[in-house]
């Protein structure tokens, strides 16, 4: 729902269409698992509180930009039998300044102390923030779904300026409009014309999650500038962990690009395209992603 995670509209459709009210058991059951929370603080002094889900140490969540914690819930719950899955909010939410990439680090570094994990999963933007962050630490896997950077200079970058222009006019319907055509990731919506697609983003801002990403605009700028910042993809041949580069068959073609991109430069990395996933499969839980994360972190 994001820029760099996924898109909103089409998350919120997502929503309706899967979860619109139907309580089944699967869904009862996936509630009642139990959640862990404890105060960290990074090296940076932010303190933040990290709900874990299931038993052991697991691995760690970064998500993507213009969404929190709360919103990966599900996926973490339907992957915590057996393992666990460690949540937290990145910079910025809240009403709390962003931290910057840098800051972003320290945090993550900060989770993997305190929980004891050793591996991390990164979606969009987090998939860039634990590749930067993986090319110093020393972790036992990693795996990054639809990293949002820009690598061989794939990512689309000419959304960027004129985002921020709307966005210091207070136009944020227009902003969303504009990340939303930049990107193409909600598919046939993004192809709508101009006029249309701001009333559909009216309409989604007066929704909880549209009203949280619509907050969160200045920080999804922020965050689409240090995406694409360095385009070298050599800057991952550092990274020791074995790595899973992974996007969705249904997600924009530049993601896949990224990913083959990086995994040149990562070595003994592993690519993977997950069926029938679009970008906001990590919000979503798609059980095509959420049943290759389990395996990729249950193999050893």
């Amino acid at each position: 729902m994001t820029l760099l995670s996924t898109p909103p509209i089409e998350y919120s459709m997502d929503v309706l269409l899967k979860d619109g009210g139907v309580n089944t058991a699967r869904t009862r059951l996936l509630r009642r698992r139990s959640m862990d929370t404890r105060t960290v603080v990074s090296a940076t002094g932010r303190r933040f509180t990290v709900d874990s889900f299931g038993s052991g140490s697991g691995f760690v969540v970064v998500h993507g930009s213009g969404v929190t914690a709360m919103n990966y819930r599900r996926f973490a719950r339907r992957l915590a039998d057996g393992i666990s899955v460690h949540l937290y909010d990145r910079g910025g939410r809240d009403g709390a300044p962003g931290v910057g990439l840098d800051g972003d680090i320290a945090d993550l570094t900060a989770v993997l102390t305190a929980t004891g994990a050793r591996k991390v999963f990164g979606h969009s933007y987090g998939g860039f923030v634990a590749l930067e962050a993986a090319r110093a630490l020393s972790l036992d896997g990693l795996a990054v779904y639809d990293p949002a950077c820009a690598a061989g200079g794939l990512f689309p970058t000419d959304f960027i300026e004129p985002m921020a222009e709307a966005l210091v006019a207070h136009d944020t319907a227009l902003a969303m409009t504009l990340l939303s055509r930049g990107q193409g990731a909600a598919g046939a919506l993004s192809r709508l014309p101009i006029a249309a697609q701001k009333v559909l983003a009216r309409i989604f801002f007066r929704t909880p999650i549209g009203r949280q990403f619509e907050q969160l605009l200045p920080s999804v700028l922020a965050e689409a500038r240090a995406a694409v910042a360095n385009t070298d993809a050599a800057r991952y041949t550092a990274i020791t962990a074995p790595t899973i580069l992974a996007a969705g068959a249904a997600s924009p073609p530049y993601f896949r690009a990224i990913c083959d991109a990086i995994a040149v430069a990562i070595p003994g990395s592993a690519r993977a395209d997950i069926p029938r996933a679009t970008h906001n499969a990590p919000i979503a839980a798609a059980r095509a992603l959420t049943s290759q994360v389990d395996r990729w972190f249950r193999s050893d």
